[in-house]
């Protein structure tokens, strides 16, 4: 068996993913920071109440007894443990925060934007309505632009020829077919002209 490397080390998928968990461990939510002073600062007081005691009572398990009750373990591990928690249980559901400071910025959040198809949609458009105008016919608009539609291969054209589909609008043949790059599409049926496009298309 021949095995050849394409790519190694950090180079790799999982050298990536290391790499990104490590930039997420570094940058830490300002609640991160803020409880990690508040455990240095109760380690310091249980010290120093532990040997208070010790000295008061000359037994050593007062002085224990005090770091424990005392102690800031609650303080220093909970945070960080409910921030990792929380990002694995975003990880889960496919969702990757790339730090904690961004989970805490989430309670200042009120509108998300989507920036690609594919993030939460499911790149394949679907027409919901059809809006007629001088009184036509729904069936007769999604039909003539339907026919227009039926060779091209652009996403919301292959959506206008489904919809007449699940309407079951039989699609007419056309005499001529032509594609305006970047503005829609021009066809001829019946001696009527047919265009489906955006305005630029329209007003040329």
């Amino acid at each position: 068996m021949e095995i050849r490397t394409e790519k190694v080390g950090t180079e790799t998928v999982f050298g990536k993913i290391i790499k990104l968990v490590e930039e997420a461990e570094q940058k830490k939510a300002p609640i991160q920071k803020i409880s990690d002073k508040l455990a240095t600062r109760l380690v310091e007081f249980a010290i120093g109440f532990a040997f208070l005691a010790f000295l008061v009572t000359q037994n050593p398990v007062s002085g224990i007894s005090v770091v424990v009750v005392a102690g800031s373990c609650g303080v220093a591990a909970g945070t960080p443990l409910a921030i990792v928690a929380i990002m694995g249980k975003a990880a889960k559901k496919g969702v990757i925060v790339k730090g904690g400071s961004y989970i805490e910025e989430l309670t200042r959040i009120d509108t998300v934007v989507i920036d690609k198809t594919g993030t939460l949609t499911l790149g394949k458009p679907e027409v919901i309505k059809v809006q007629t105008l001088d009184g036509h016919v729904e069936g007769h608009v999604l039909a003539l632009a339907a026919v227009a539609e039926k060779h091209s291969n652009h996403p919301i054209a292959q959506a206008i020829v489904r919809r007449a589909g699940d309407m079951q609008i039989a699609l007419i043949a056309h005499s001529t077919f032509k594609v305006v790059a970047g503005m829609g599409v021009i066809s001829d049926h019946d001696g009527q002209r047919i265009l489906v496009g955006n305005p630029r298309l329209m007003k040329d």
